[in-house]
């Protein structure tokens, strides 16, 4: 699946919106992991977003047939410049793994 390439994911103080269905668990259990590692997290795709999360169980052909209408929003900010990064769910758990599980 596309997503956007990131080196480090700001968790803290970043503002996240989640979209699709999660393997981790329900989108209120991603949504409160989030906030509980100092996140803000917002229902809608809107300039004030910085990450849209992609469930792992989101449709792989989003990308070639009629979009979500989130990630339709979140490419569209892109286009006007807006820094919002959209991401997966298997992203977000890599880099929250290490938050919560340093080596």
């Amino acid at each position: 699946m596309w997503e956007d390439k990131i080196d480090q994911l700001r968790i803290a103080g970043a503002t996240y919106c989640l979209t699709g269905d999660f393997v981790s668990g329900d989108r209120d259990a991603v949504d409160m992991m989030l906030r509980c590692l100092g996140a803000t997290t917002s229902t809608s795709v809107n300039r004030s977003v910085d990450y849209l999360v992609i469930g792992t169980l989101a449709s792989h052909d989003w990308l070639y047939t009629s979009h979500g209408r989130k990630i339709e929003k979140a490419l569209h900010l892109k286009r006007e410049g807006s820094p919002i990064a959209v991401i997966t769910e298997r992203t977000l758990l890599k880099h929250t793994r290490q938050l919560t599980n340093p080596v």
